[in-house]
């Protein structure tokens, strides 16, 4: 064997690691151990216990006789029912792959894992420093084999595939698998996303595991399992070609599911790394310049290249071909060793033993023939060829429905779309051009049958039809706006937008941050939406806010996000920019992109800036609809505060600018003076709050004529104490906030 001994059971996991997989995306198991351990301080204690029971059970005679000849058998040693969890984002999104890519995926993992996969030829077997080699030799046939679940947890038939249509399938992490997980102790669950989120950006990360020696604890069984990008799943359909001869990420996902770490695990060249002996020792972090290690059929790369330990050692080159390593060529990732089938079969029967024992293979349908099953209800909504993701549609819209129906092929529908529709029914697999004459979440019940059966689901509140607002006045003006109000936050993404008040806030209470450093995966996009309003018969609308941002240095290159302005007629269904998209050198408040470890909050008014929308491009139609959306390109902090939208009461736009709006003395002991210039007369209102939002009294509510104003704020007619204060003055709908501050 390539080590003589093992230094030590403790393993320093790394912190971070770039996958062997198709594209440059992080593998993601480190760092989501790393976060558990820190959530959970016993795991600490597992991965001890772990690494003294592997320890001791390679000192037993078992270890020592199967792995001395482990060949090829005709019949699987383990069989592993799976399931898997497709999210996606909208009925027709890439992510929402075909059913022929998942078995794909099951066909690819049993060819891996049973040393069948087409290139195990580039396998090495040669001369290091005049010593003989054999990579090809310690290849074994893992004697595992995974199969669809064909029944469910509750004994009905299944083919093993669940769809589940949601906004957050592009921000995938253990709290999306809590939305459709299986007992993980009888299956192996597997999620398929558009994209991962955990954390810190940089490359994408293709997909992440969870170790089997802390898989038995309440929350942890709901986790437990791996999570994969659709594009690195199965090899057809979305699954991009590999930078290997096949899309492996899945096989390596797994294999840290059944206890296997990266050959590389500690980051050192000690011989310890990844607990296994016949892996030589291996050196890796990722760099910007080599996220990959492109060193494939270099026969006499080794990034060790040293002998480990107090005993005479041979240090050979890297194990290119190892599917836990990270090389890319045509001779990476091809093979599991002897000892990592060991280690497996070990994990097997310490922790996933109920998960292999034959009462559990018969109750999950995987020793059955192939059956039909009776389908299992599910739609999507349409507008032509527009799909919604939050299914938002206006009342009198038009909107087809479209069938997909998942775990059995469906031959009949039955539909009832609810209160207001038109038609109120239908049986026809798609149904086009229903509309709804009342607004309201509606609920929607569907029935599919085939010749093994039949299925009803009901979904409430499945369409959101929404009917404009007349807007005479601008709404929300200064401080954030929230769900509550009628706008959607992040209709794309996770729940990353926040709503903060104190520092970076640029007028009033509140505003809203979007925290860049906490997001990941490039080109993701975020939305901030507002509620519908009836501008028809409008002659001087206006929509403007503030926002504050800045680039972050990404490898020596500054971050490229991306900001439009949008607007909307139809609910949401279509979009179009009101205004050039804003790139992230436009947008950014500082003069040099800044070091990722930095978190941006602006110091002062010169670190915001305005969007303005001119009247003549706001449509006089009812049913508008604003969108902010930011496309996430590595960047820091983006601020939104100071939202403004309605109709201008005179020539010039209300600002605090642009009516000289001062507080002075600020801060005061007393009294203050509110000075002001109107442009013309106009209704006025001033109400003081205090710092929590609540409305302390009012200063003045009346007409005023055009010309400079002045209103006095009396410490001792409101009994304030030493504090912050807002003072808010709404000027025929445009609302201003200013700050005072009583010693």
């Amino acid at each position: 064997m390539i080590r003589q001994i093992l230094l030590g059971a403790c393993i320093a996991l790394a912190g971070s690691a770039i996958a062997q997989s198709s594209r440059v995306n992080s593998c993601g198991t480190d760092a989501h151990h790393r976060q558990m351990t820190q959530n959970n301080p016993q795991m600490q204690e597992m991965e001890r216990e772990f690494q003294q029971y592997w320890q001791q059970y390679k000192q037993t005679e078992e270890f020592k006789k199967s792995n001395k000849q482990r060949s090829k058998n005709s019949a699987p040693k383990y069989i592993i029912p799976v399931v898997v969890h497709v999210f996606y984002t909208t009925p027709n999104a890439v992510e929402n792959i075909s059913d022929a890519q998942i078995q794909s995926e099951i066909d690819f993992l049993n060819k891996s894992f049973r040393n069948l996969n087409s290139d195990t030829s580039n396998r090495r077997s040669k001369t290091f420093k005049g010593v003989p080699f054999d990579y090809k030799s310690l290849a074994a046939d893992a004697e595992i084999e995974f199969r669809l679940a064909r029944k469910d947890p509750n004994g009905n038939c299944t083919n093993g595939i669940i769809r589940i249509q949601t906004s957050d399938a592009v921000n995938g992490n253990d709290n999306l698998k809590l939305l459709s997980v299986w007992d993980s102790k009888r299956y192996f669950n597997i999620w398929v996303v558009r994209s991962i989120n955990r954390g810190l950006g940089g490359p994408g990360i293709a997909g992440y595991a969870q170790f089997p020696f802390f898989a038995g604890g309440a929350g942890s069984a709901l986790t437990d399992g791996i999570m994969v990008i659709h594009n690195e799943f199965g090899n057809m359909g979305s699954s991009l070609p590999g930078q290997t001869p096949n899309v492996t990420t899945t096989t390596h996902e797994a294999g840290h599911w059944f206890g296997l770490f990266h050959p590389f695990q500690g980051d050192s060249c000690s011989m310890d790394n990844d607990g296994v002996e016949d892996t030589p020792p291996t050196y890796f972090v990722a760099t910007a310049s080599e996220p990959l290690r492109n060193r494939c059929n270099n026969d006499t790369f080794n990034s060790c290249n040293t002998e480990a330990g107090a005993v005479p050692f041979i240090d050979y080159p890297d194990m290119q071909e190892n599917f836990m390593d990270y090389f890319i060529g045509s001779c990476a990732s091809n093979m599991f060793t002897k000892e990592q089938v060991a280690r497996m079969h070990f994990c097997i029967d310490t922790y996933r033993r109920q998960l292999v024992e034959q009462s559990n293979l018969v109750s999950t349908g995987v020793l059955d023939p192939v059956s039909v099953c009776a389908p299992i209800p599910a739609f999507g909504t349409s507008s032509g060829s527009n799909f919604t993701n939050s299914r938002v549609a206006c009342v009198g819209s038009s909107i087809n429905f479209t069938d997909l129906s998942y775990n059995g092929t469906a031959t009949s529908w039955s539909w009832n779309f609810g209160d207001g529709a038109t038609p109120a029914t239908s049986t026809v697999r798609n149904p086009s051009n229903v509309v709804y004459s009342t607004s309201g979440k509606k609920t929607i019940t569907l029935t599919v049958t085939n010749a093994s059966g039949t299925n009803t689901r009901t979904f409430t509140d499945a369409l959101d039809i929404v009917a404009p607002a007349p807007i005479q006045q601008p709404a929300w003006a200064t401080d954030a706006p929230q769900i509550v109000d009628g706008w959607i936050i992040n209709r794309e993404g996770n729940t990353n937008w926040q709503v903060i008040q104190g520092l970076g806030v640029y007028s009033g209470l509140t505003s809203i941050r979007l925290p860049g450093n906490n997001l990941n995966n490039l080109t993701n996009e975020y939305s901030l939406i507002t509620p519908a309003f009836d501008f028809s018969g409008a002659s001087t609308p206006y929509f403007n806010f503030r926002y504050s941002f800045a680039q972050n240095n990404v490898g020596g290159t500054a971050s490229t996000d991306e900001m439009d302005v949008q607007v909307s007629t139809n609910c949401g269904l279509t979009w179009q920019n009101l205004r050039p998209t804003l790139s992230a050198a436009t947008m950014s408040a500082v003069t040099a992109a800044l070091p990722i470890s930095v978190n941006f909050v602006p110091q002062n008014e010169t670190q915001w800036k305005s969007v303005s929308i001119s009247s003549t491009a706001i449509p006089r139609q009812a049913n508008v609809r604003f969108r902010i959306l930011f496309r996430y390109g590595g960047g820091n902090n983006l601020y939104l505060d100071d939202f403004n939208m309605g109709l201008r009461s005179g020539a010039e736009e209300l600002t605090a600018t642009s009516i000289g709006l001062s507080v002075y003395p600020n801060p005061t002991n007393s009294t203050a003076q509110i000075s002001y210039n109107l442009p013309v007369a106009a209704p006025v209102n001033i109400e003081l709050f205090d710092i929590t939002g609540r409305v302390i009294g009012e200063l003045f509510n009346g007409t005023q004529t055009g010309g400079v104003q002045e209103v006095q704020l009396d410490r001792a007619k409101f009994g304030l104490q030493s504090g912050v204060y807002f003072i808010k003055i709404n000027v025929n709908g445009a609302s201003i906030t200013q700050k005072v501050v009583f010693n």
